[in-house]
């Protein structure tokens, strides 16, 4: 369950970076305007906690609607009454654990890279600015 999980998660993680990389000029008006890397980074991680919160509630779903429909499923071909797929709390921790960090990384990681492109984009036009005068 844990490497179904992570392997899941990845379209997650991919769609909060490029969600987070894709305003890259409202990160840069954020600094310009004087707010702190951690300022910006819990704007973001707030963003992207709502955003797995959701994603969480649906692997609920899924969860525990395909643990039923598998049970269903095998209690009739076999003509069984044994409940073979039972999630578990356990399971249902490490997918709020898996949702959390995904959040946690698709946030920290871009823009950790934000705001090292940001600085040598500004010292560029800082550099071309002197030259020019």
């Amino acid at each position: 369950p844990i490497i179904l999980g992570i392997f899941s998660s990845l379209p997650l993680f991919n769609y909060l970076s490029s969600s987070i990389i894709d305003n890259k000029q409202e990160i840069g008006i954020l600094r310009a305007l004087g707010a702190l890397k951690r300022d910006v980074f819990f704007i973001f991680l707030f963003e992207t906690l709502i955003i797995a919160i959701i994603w969480f509630a649906l692997a609920l779903v899924v969860l525990f609607a395909g643990g039923f429909c598998l049970n269903q499923a095998i209690t009739t071909s076999a003509k069984l009454s044994l409940f073979l797929i039972i999630p578990e709390l356990r399971q249902v921790f490490i997918v709020l654990g898996i949702s959390l960090l995904v959040s946690l990384s698709s946030t920290l990681i871009p823009i950790i890279k934000q705001e090292s492109n940001l600085q040598s984009t500004l010292l560029e036009k800082i550099d071309k600015l002197k030259k020019h005068y």
